[in-house]
């Protein structure tokens, strides 16, 4: 895969995604429908740092990746990956966000509307 010129990191392979996102579809307390997996996995650069493949060569994800907590009104499993960019849009998306960024290296300018 090419990569992506501006300020976010290129998602990974497609091979590296698919493992990702089977070893999240195969998770016990992942809920979320598959274009949600399949966006999460393109914004998470690095996904050999959250899956590994058991002896029957089955992708699964470590330990601590899917995490729980209380919210009060019952209990919230989440995916505690590390992304990039701005999750779940489109790359032209987070060049625009990249621009408005106090931080960024990218000139400044303007959301479109």
């Amino acid at each position: 895969m090419a990569k992506i010129s501006g300020p976010f990191q290129s998602p990974p392979p497609v091979e590296w995604r698919e493992r990702f996102a089977a070893a999240l579809t195969a998770a016990s307390g992942v809920n979320l429908p598959p274009a949600a997996i399949e966006l999460l996995t393109a914004f998470a650069p690095n996904p050999k740092k959250y899956i590994s493949s058991d002896p029957n060569g089955h992708w699964q994800l470590r330990s601590g990746v899917l995490r729980t907590i209380n919210t009060g009104v019952g209990e919230l499993t989440y995916v505690a990956v590390e992304i990039v960019g701005f999750a779940a849009t489109p790359w032209p998306y987070n060049d625009e966000l990249a621009r408005r960024s106090p931080t960024s290296s990218v000139s400044s300018g303007s959301f479109r509307s």
